[in-house]
C-alpha cells in the first residue's frame, strides 16, 4: 500500500485505536465527521490528540534518517500497526480514571444514589459545572440498544448508569 501522510495517518491511528478499544467499527467512522466528533465527545478527542502525539513523536524520532528532499512525513501501516499498542498501553490508566469520573458524574445527578438518572436531567446536565466536564446528548434509541435505558416508571424513562457507563462507547474495557 502507498506510504500515508502525516495527517492520514493520524486519522487511521485515531480510528484504529477506537476500534482496537471496542468503541465501533469502521463502517462507523467517516473521515469528513472526524473534526465534528472531536469537537462533541471529550473521549474522542482525547483519543485524536493521543494519535496526533503518537504520530509526530515516530516523526520526531525519525528525523535524522529522512531525507533532506522531502518524503520523511509519511507513514506505512507497520509504522501505525508498532505505535498502536504503545498507545493502548499508555492510554489504559487515564481511561480508568476517566470512567470513574464519568461515574461520580451521573451519580450526581441521580435520586438519592439509585444508579439512575430521569433522561431530561441526563440531556439537560450542563456539562461546564460538571467536574469531568461530560456532554450526554445519546439518543433513546441508542440508550435502549445498550441497554442503559429503564422505562419501567412509564412516561419519565431514566437512564441506568452502570450500563452507560459500562457501554462500549464508554468505558468498557479494552480486549
Amino acid at each position: 500500500s502507498a506510504p500515508l501522510r502525516q495527517v492520514d495517518a493520524h486519522r487511521v491511528l485515531t480510528v484504529a485505536l477506537e476500534i482496537r478499544g471496542g468503541f465501533g467499527r469502521v463502517a462507523d467512522f467517516r473521515w469528513e465527521a472526524l473534526k465534528r466528533l472531536v469537537r462533541r465527545n471529550k473521549r474522542f478527542a482525547e483519543v485524536w490528540d493521543v494519535a496526533n502525539d503518537a504520530v509526530g513523536s515516530l516523526l520526531f524520532a525519525r528525523r535524522h534518517l529522512a531525507s533532506p528532499f522531502g518524503g520523511g512525513g509519511s507513514f506505512s501501516l507497520a509504522d501505525l500497526a508498532r505505535l498502536g499498542p504503545r498507545v493502548l498501553a499508555d492510554r489504559g490508566g487515564q481511561r480508568h480514571a476517566d470512567c470513574g469520573l464519568m461515574k461520580e458524574d451521573l451519580m450526581a445527578l441521580s435520586r438519592g444514589g439509585s444508579g439512575l438518572v430521569p433522561l431530561a436531567k441526563f440531556w439537560s446536565h450542563d456539562d461546564q459545572t460538571s467536574q469531568a466536564r461530560f456532554h450526554y446528548d445519546e439518543t433513546i434509541e441508542h440508550l435502549r440498544a445498550i441497554g442503559a435505558l429503564d422505562e419501567t416508571s412509564g412516561r419519565h424513562p431514566q437512564v441506568r448508569i452502570p450500563n452507560y457507563v459500562l457501554a462500549p462507547l464508554n468505558c468498557v474495557a479494552y480486549s
